[in-house]
């Protein structure tokens, strides 16, 4: 998504079929990516992991990536030859320091590939922190049938979202931006208050709700939060375990707002869904959390609920082997 300059007075949303070409235009000021945390090709140590095949592909066609980090950096390179004008790379992904993260990488593959614009990327291209949150699950059938029997009509294209929305952007522009600040977007100096509450209350919670829900036979997180003593479970989690690794942030009312939104009835928000890709979840949203509590002697115990991801693993694997 890029954001162009435009003569009206409110800002427009511009979206290129070539990315090279939008990102290489005058009139882009702005790109943001919502990639999901795979879509960085991040290794264990945070770093672009160059082993991944489509990093190593695109290294090797750089004109033709494939890889959202290939595109960036594609785009960033016809702009430096054809005018070095400066550009906004937004991360509005699930990632701790998530615009430190997305510059790294796209420098460490331009690096590789284009090591001659490393000074101007260094100098012209900022990649603030963002905390971007809304429950927006993929749609289901019930969700369907809701809205055309609203409608009177098949929408197939219909989104599912709650009526709760945050962005916050931290105040680090490289060129204009739009008034976004004037429809509810919170520009701020530092983003790190906002994204552990997120990261961490409302992600962590519901990855353990996911599942600790799915061993129960639920589908849905509506479903799960309703359980009075998977409810009692996070309460715990939080007041006792999580509160005290993000001491002196407003988590207990942070998750009484949560909760409510977790319960929503008109969200079908899959526990299937939130269980792909434990592996780099977990390691942002839950792990820091133990890491912090492990050094000043504070419980960890609910938060072990990462072995109710151990358990997942080997219910599949079986799975798995018994197909084979």
């Amino acid at each position: 998504m890029w954001w162009r300059r435009s003569a009206l007075p409110c800002a427009r949303l511009h979206i290129e079929a070539n990315c090279g070409t939008g990102l290489a235009s005058l009139q882009t000021h702005i790109v943001t990516l919502t990639v999901t945390e795979k879509g960085y090709c991040l290794g264990a140590d945070g770093a672009l992991d160059f082993t991944r095949p489509e990093i190593s592909r695109d290294l090797e066609f750089p004109t033709e990536p494939i890889s959202a980090i290939g595109w960036i950096a594609h785009g960033l390179a016809a702009r430096a030859t054809q005018h070095r004008r400066p550009l906004t790379v937004i991360s509005c992904d699930n990632l701790r320091e998530n615009g430190t993260r997305l510059r790294d990488a796209v420098t460490a593959f331009t690096e590789r590939s284009r090591p001659d614009l490393l000074s101007w990327l260094k100098d012209n291209v900022v990649f603030p922190h963002t905390v971007v949150d809304c429950i927006a699950p993929a749609v289901t059938d019930s969700a369907r049938s809701r809205v055309s029997r609203a409608l009177g009509l098949d929408d197939t294209a219909c989104v599912q979202r709650e009526a709760f929305s945050q962005w916050v952007i931290e105040n680090r522009f490289a060129g204009p931006r739009p008034a976004w600040d004037r429809v509810g977007v919170q520009i701020v100096d530092d983003v790190e208050a906002f994204g552990r509450l997120k990261l961490h209350v409302l992600n962590a919670c519901h990855s353990a709700l996911a599942y600790l829900g799915l061993a129960r036979g639920y589908t849905f997180v509506r479903e799960a939060i309703a359980d009075p003593e998977l409810a009692r479970f996070l309460n715990k989690l939080v007041s006792i375990e999580i509160a005290p690794a993000l001491h002196p942030l407003p988590v207990l009312d942070y998750w009484r707002t949560a909760r409510a939104r977790f319960a929503n009835p008109r969200i079908d928000y899959r526990l299937s869904q939130i269980t792909e890709d434990g592996s780099l979840k977990l390691a942002e949203r839950i792990f820091p959390l133990m890491i912090a509590n492990a050094a000043t002697g504070a419980p960890v115990r609910s938060l072990s609920a990462h072995r109710a991801w151990l358990a997942r693993l080997r219910v599949w694997g079986n799975a798995c082997a018994e197909c084979a």
